[in-house]
């Protein structure tokens, strides 16, 4: 007769093959089946705390979520970047002649830059969305956590 461990911790025969072995002990069969419920409550721990790890995340974009105002900023350090990464040598005399003055007086320069680019902040719950469109340059910017990332800045259309 061969045994095996039960459920329940005790053992019990199951074929009636003949085998030199004794019965396994209770105490193993109690320490098999303690083990095996014990690693199925440790995968059990393991997925909540990793859907309370992602309910935090989550919770955490919807309350730092970037506003209005702060599209309003990127947009502004999106037109400083392009005005500074401009090469005057490329530019004929008329856009040369403002892109000298809107890198010596910026803010006067987003103002009037600023009148010619349409704005449009999407809120998404958890993200914000930002697309800027003007003077033939396009860019899409997400707002994640406190902070807006436009992958390839604004690019020419």
């Amino acid at each position: 007769m061969r045994a095996e461990c039960l459920r329940d911790g005790g053992w019990g025969e199951v074929s009636l093959l003949t085998s030199v072995r004794p019965h396994p002990p209770r105490d193993f069969c109690r320490a098999l089946a303690y083990a095996k419920g014990k690693a199925a409550v440790q995968d059990h721990l393991m997925y909540k705390f990793l859907a309370g790890m992602i309910f935090m995340a989550a919770l955490a974009a919807f309350v730092t979520k970037p506003g209005p105002d702060a599209a309003e900023a990127e947009l502004k350090s999106q037109l400083m970047t392009a005005i500074s990464t401009q090469k005057l040598g490329e530019q004929d005399g008329l856009n040369a002649a403002a892109l000298l003055a809107c890198r010596l007086d910026p803010n006067s320069c987003y103002d009037l830059l600023r009148s010619g680019i349409d704005l449009t902040y999407e809120d998404r719950y958890l993200y914000a969305k930002l697309d800027l469109d003007g003077f033939e340059r396009q860019a899409s910017c997400y707002g994640l956590y406190t902070k807006f990332y436009c992958p390839g800045g604004l690019q020419k259309q």
